[in-house]
């Protein structure tokens, strides 16, 4: 099937839109996958950051309840 005259001339008419629309789509991608890694990195930060805390918390704790010596952290405590 050939293309018409017609088609033609609104093809190359829109031709320029196309490919700043394929720009603009390459560049959505792009941005989705930068804010879905930052996301994840802040995600894995704040899993550390309350692990951190939760054994800082942990070790508070046995120091007041299980060591005569509360100056010892969990590690220094158990040799």
């Amino acid at each position: 099937a050939e293309e018409t005259e017609y088609f033609a001339q609104k093809r190359m008419k829109f031709a320029p839109l196309n490919f700043i629309w394929r720009e603009n789509e390459v560049m959505l991608r792009e941005a989705t996958r930068a804010i879905a890694d930052a996301q994840a990195e802040l995600d894995d930060g704040i899993v550390k950051k309350f692990v951190a805390v939760r054994m800082k918390e942990l070790d508070k704790i046995v120091n007041e309840n299980c060591y005569k010596n509360k100056e010892y952290n969990y590690l220094q405590a158990k040799k």
